[in-house]
């Protein structure tokens, strides 16, 4: 398979970028994204997934700030009971 049948959401995308933002990305880490910048739509615990269905293991974890994994569902319940809380204040 080659790259283009792997990723043809994030070329696309890419390209589409590439006319409006320099590099066709907001940052330079993602600038050498081989064969392009891929463009990932959900992130579970370690897991993200891009545009074209393709899962990853995130070892960079956004250099450190997802300790917890992305979306962890102890932090989400929290979050949704403090909405209820000050939604009753």
């Amino acid at each position: 398979m080659n790259h283009g049948e792997r990723y043809p959401k994030s070329m696309l995308l890419w390209q589409r970028a590439q006319r409006s933002i320099p590099g066709g990305v907001n940052s330079n880490v993602r600038l050498y994204g081989d064969p392009c910048p891929l463009t990932f739509t959900r992130a579970e615990g370690s897991h993200i997934w891009d545009v074209d269905g393709n899962e990853y293991l995130d070892f960079v974890m956004g250099m450190g700030p997802h300790i917890l994994g992305h979306t962890p569902i102890d932090i989400e319940f929290a979050f949704e009971k403090a909405e209820e809380a000050i939604a009753t204040l």
